[in-house]
């Protein structure tokens, strides 16, 4: 119906539906997926978890191939969380912006990068954050790029490390493989 209006058509896809096998169906149907969540590690998604890297290049590396095997990489779209969490004790998670993690690296240095996953941690007042920065998301992007998916999308944006801005604009027209150089 909305293909013969002359539109396209996309649709924002749970992680845990494309690996109960069904990305194979909506791929047939549209022009667009977008692979979304839940990300290990990231906040209130992952309460009741030990705290630890969110959505490190590893797991998006597996999570592309499962996605990748079922729909065709150019009907891909990547969601990545541009922000972090603060774990506390009971494993319960809070949402974590760039702002606030400057100011706990602030009052508790000094942070630490996890090998790896590339993502900053810091340990305070008996809870643990982790956050994404430029870094971190640079090797998830990577792991897109070498899955041949062409699309990302961030979200939590206004939360993100403002350097963001800076790999972005740095990085190779091509570098998804979707802008001539």
């Amino acid at each position: 119906m909305l293909h013969g209006a002359g539109l396209k058509v996309g649709v924002v896809m749970h992680l845990s539906t494309a690996a109960a096998g069904t990305g194979a169906y909506w791929s047939s149907d549209c022009d667009r997926l977008q692979a979304l969540g839940p990300y290990p590690g990231l906040g209130a998604i992952s309460s009741g978890h030990a705290p630890g890297p969110i959505a490190p290049p590893a797991w998006c590396a597996e999570r592309l191939a499962l996605l990748t095997a079922q729909i065709p990489p150019s009907k891909l779209e990547w969601a990545l969380p541009a922000c972090g969490s603060d774990w506390s004790s009971d494993g319960s998670a809070q949402d974590l912006s760039w702002d606030a993690w400057s100011a706990l690296v602030k009052a508790h240095p000094p942070e630490r990068r996890d090998p790896p996953t590339n993502e900053l941690t810091l340990r305070h007042d008996g809870r643990e954050a982790w956050t994404n920065d430029a870094i971190s998301l640079s090797a998830k992007l990577f792991e897109v790029r070498l899955s041949g998916v062409s699309e990302v999308a961030l979200w939590g944006l206004g939360n993100e490390d403002p350097r963001l801005w800076a790999l972005v604009d740095s990085l190779p027209k091509d570098f998804l493989g979707t802008e001539e150089a």
